[in-house]
C-alpha cells in the first residue's frame, strides 16, 4: 500500500505515536519536511548546495582499495549554482534527511519535468528503519549545459508499507550498514564486500620487498 499525503504528513508531525516502528526511538519520518512539497501520494525532494563532482583524469582504481575508491571525487559547494555539462554525472546530497520505521519501505524516482528535459536522477531503494541524508546520482543526457541551483525539486519519494515486519536481525539498524545516518557524504563501500582494503595491499607489498631481503 502507498501512503497518501495525509499518511505521509501523519508520520512527520505526529510520528510520536509510532514508537513501535522505530529502532531507536520514533523519528519524524521526513526531516526538513515542506508542506508545500507534499503531492497526493509522494513528496517532492529538493538538493542542498552541495555535491561531489568526479575527476576526470583517467586514472586505473582498483575497486578493493579504500583510498583509491575514495579519491574519484570531491566535493564542491554550487550555493550560486553549477553548470552541469553534457554528458557529466554528479551526486547530489538531499536536503531531507528521511527516517525509515521498520513497517515501511520506500523509492526515490525522477521527475517527468526533468526526465522530458534530459536531466536524469538516479533511482534510489530505502530499507526499513534506515536514517540519513542520501546523495543521488544526476546525468545531463543532453548536449546542452543545465544549470542547477540549491532547494531545486529534483525528485519524489514515494513510501510503501509493508504486509508483514521483517525479522529483526535483518533490519537495516542493526546489520553493519554502510550508510547509516549519513550527514556527511560517505563514497561507495565497495572495498568492504571484495573482501580486501588498501592496507592489506600495502601489508603484502611490504611483505614482498623484505622477502626479496632476503
Amino acid at each position: 500500500m502507498v501512503l497518501v499525503d495525509n499518511q505521509i504528513r501523519d508520520r512527520v508531525k505526529d510520528f510520536k505515536k509510532y514508537e513501535k516502528v522505530y529502532c531507536n526511538g520514533a523519528k519524524a519520518l521526513i526531516e526538513n519536511f515542506q508542506d508545500k512539497n507534499l503531492q497526493s501520494a509522494s513528496y517532492d525532494i529538493t538538493i542542498t548546495n552541495k555535491i561531489r563532482i568526479f575527476r576526470d583524469d583517467y586514472r586505473k582504481i582498483n575497486l578493493s582499495s579504500d583510498i583509491e575508491v575514495d579519491s574519484v571525487s570531491i566535493g564542491r559547494d554550487i550555493s550560486l549554482g553549477y553548470e552541469l555539462k553534457p554528458n557529466e554525472y554528479i551526486l547530489v546530497q538531499m536536503n531531507e534527511c528521511i527516517n525509515m520505521p521498520n513497517d515501511l519501505i520506500a523509492h526515490i524516482r525522477p521527475r517527468t519535468t526533468f526526465t522530458r528535459l534530459g536531466l536524469i536522477l538516479s533511482d534510489q531503494h530505502f530499507n526499513p528503519s534506515y536514517c540519513g541524508m542520501v546523495h543521488l546520482g544526476l546525468y545531463n543526457a543532453t548536449k546542452s549545459i543545465l544549470e542547477i541551483k540549491p532547494n531545486l525539486k529534483i525528485g519524489q519519494i514515494v513510501f510503501e508499507k509493508l504486509d508483514l515486519m521483517p525479522d529483526e536481525d535483518n533490519l537495516y539498524c542493526n546489520k553493519d550498514s554502510k550508510y547509516q545516518n549519513e550527514k556527511e557524504f560517505i563514497g561507495s563501500k565497495i572495498y568492504d564486500e571484495l573482501g580486501s582494503s588498501e592496507k592489506s595491499l600495502v601489508d603484502e607489498y611490504v611483505a614482498s620487498i623484505l622477502n626479496n631481503l632476503k
